[in-house]
C-alpha cells in the first residue's frame, strides 16, 4: 500500500498531537512547524481528521486541536481511511 503526501502528513500531524497529548489544544502552526508541513495543507487535513471524529479543534486564542480519544485508542488505519478515502 502507499500512502500520499496527504496521508503522510496527516498522520505527521496525528503523531505531533499523539506526544502532546494531555497537554491542551496545540495551534496549527505548532504542529507545522514541528513537523515541517506547509501550514495550508495542514488546515485541510485537521479539517478532515476533525471530521472523522479523531481530533477536535477549538477556535481562539487559547485554541488548538488536540486527540479526541487516548492515543492508543487511534488506529493508523483509522486515519489513513479518515485522510485517504475508502
Amino acid at each position: 500500500m502507499k500512502i500520499s503526501t496527504k496521508g503522510e502528513y496527516g498522520i505527521r500531524a496525528l503523531l505531533e498531537l499523539s506526544w502532546r497529548y494531555g497537554e491542551g489544544y496545540i495551534q496549527s502552526s505548532e504542529i507545522a512547524a514541528a513537523r515541517e508541513i506547509p501550514e495550508n495543507y495542514l488546515y485541510q487535513l485537521l479539517i478532515s481528521l476533525r471530521k472523522a471524529g479523531i481530533i477536535l479543534s477549538r477556535r481562539g486564542p487559547q485554541g488548538g486541536h488536540t486527540l479526541a480519544r487516548a492515543p492508543e485508542a487511534v488506529s493508523l488505519a483509522e486515519a489513513v481511511l479518515a485522510l485517504e478515502g475508502p
